[in-house]
């Protein structure tokens, strides 16, 4: 018996460290939960670059795409489908991929390609010539432009972001489904990167910026929008330092327009044909009024297709879009004072009297 129990308890001896080890190995394989250790750390999802309810353009190889991000939305063309939440998460200058596997860049809205794909009540201004009137005024932070013909708001926006948080844009229509659009528009512009598209407000509001006797219909941002033709408003004496007429009669609304003008301040067409400038310098020029024209143009712009090694001409081009005319108001000058604007006259050359010919008249034998 004892040889029986001391050869149990030398098998026991050798066989416990090796039970031993086995045991700590199959606690290292379970879950942590088992032994009371800490749940398994997550992984993080990526924060949004983007934010819900902001719009985007997504671009491929051939077009541009202007969608408003939402959390569960999704974007379908022919490259693929897109998660909305895949955008958001790449952020602006990123490439997000399709279940195609095509990629399309993604880009901040531009107010360019806002304002050629927005809602519109009325023919939309092209960008080419909103830039070149915004030029011509030579707007910046803090003056007053007024502007006649809202239609659905693009050269507003323009007019807006020239002038500035401390200027502001006064713009009439007697379309009022035109003001509530453009209304919308500009208001939609304006929170483009929010959640919640800004609330135009009607009538009440901040009144710092209200032209004087008027009470706005609409107010967005520093745009106060106006129910009313401007040919009908008795506008304040050199109130504005510029004043655009985009309206298919502008010499109705010439008296009104030059009395509202601040001196050396643009007052700037834009007329779909030549014949409106000619018959509104015509009423000019008899009106006696102190407006001189500066110069008459159009915008042209030609886009170009470049695939190494061929560049040419696209083969869709935007053509004529409108005729734009520049004035200034000048003092009143007194007789016998010449413009300083208008050259000096040529002075004609003296006319060289022809020498007779001595031999003129002489016969020869």
């Amino acid at each position: 018996m004892m040889s029986i129990s001391g050869s149990l308890s030398r098998l026991l001896q050798r066989t416990r460290p090796l039970l031993r080890s086995q045991t700590s190995a199959f606690r290292l394989c379970q879950p942590s939960s088992i032994d009371g250790g800490a749940e398994p750390a997550q992984e993080k999802e990526e924060p949004l670059l983007i934010q819900e309810g902001a719009h985007v353009v997504l671009t491929d190889t051939r077009k541009r795409y202007v969608i408003r991000v939402t959390m569960n939305g999704e974007f379908h063309s022919h490259m693929g489908k897109v998660k909305h939440h895949d955008v958001m998460r790449t952020g602006f200058g990123g490439m997000v991929h399709t279940h195609r596997g095509k990629s399309l860049l993604a880009c901040p809205l531009t107010l360019e390609e806002y304002v050629l794909n927005m809602p519109r009540s009325a023919t939309p201004i092209y960008p080419k010539d909103a830039a070149a009137i915004v030029m011509l005024a030579d707007l910046e932070n803090g003056m007053r432009v007024i502007e006649s013909g809202t239609g659905s708001g693009g050269l507003s926006l323009f007019l807006s972001r020239a002038v500035g948080p401390d200027g502001v844009v006064w713009s009439f229509d007697r379309r009022v489904d035109s003001l509530r659009n453009a209304a919308r528009n500009i208001s939609t512009w304006l929170s483009r990167n929010s959640a919640s598209p800004m609330e135009e407000e009607q009538g009440s509001g901040d009144s710092s910026k209200d032209l004087a006797g008027f009470t706005p219909d609409f107010r967005t941002g520093n745009v106060l929008l106006h129910h009313l033709d401007l040919c009908d408003a008795d506008l304040p004496h050199e109130c504005a330092d510029a004043i655009i007429l985009d309206m298919m009669e502008p010499w109705l609304a010439l008296s009104r327009a030059e009395k509202a003008l601040k001196y050396s301040g643009s007052l700037i067409l834009l007329c779909p044909n030549i014949t409106q400038i000619t018959f509104f310098m015509d009423a000019l020029s008899n009106s006696g009024l102190s407006l001189t024209l500066t110069r008459v143009l159009e915008v042209s712009h030609r886009t170009w297709d470049v695939k190494l090694p061929v560049a040419h001409p696209s083969f869709r081009q935007i053509g004529h879009t409108g005729f734009i005319a520049q004035l200034h108001k000048v003092r009143k000058r007194a007789k016998g004072v010449t413009d300083p604007i208008s050259p000096p006259p040529e002075e004609e050359e003296p006319v060289k009297e022809e020498e007779e010919d001595e031999d003129a008249g002489k016969t020869v034998v």
